[in-house]
């Protein structure tokens, strides 16, 4: 069998996920904060102001993700 499909079928597996899930979520939470405070920089700070809207546009940039 294919090496990438065994890992995949073995990671299916709910004991093996929860490890797998286990070992990665900091990571991915740490990776995640990097990634988010510069990119709430850029939307709320960097963004030029709409001319029709002003600066309430750039909570769209927020808004919209999150959502």
């Amino acid at each position: 069998m294919n090496p990438l499909l065994l890992w995949f079928h073995r990671t299916g597996s709910p004991p093996n996920f929860d490890r797998f899930a286990a070992r990665w979520t900091p990571w991915c939470f740490g990776i995640a904060l990097i990634l988010l405070i510069p990119g709430l920089w850029g939307a709320l700070f960097e963004v030029p102001t709409d001319y029709k809207q002003g600066d309430s546009f750039r909570i769209l940039y927020v808004h919209v993700p999150a959502a």
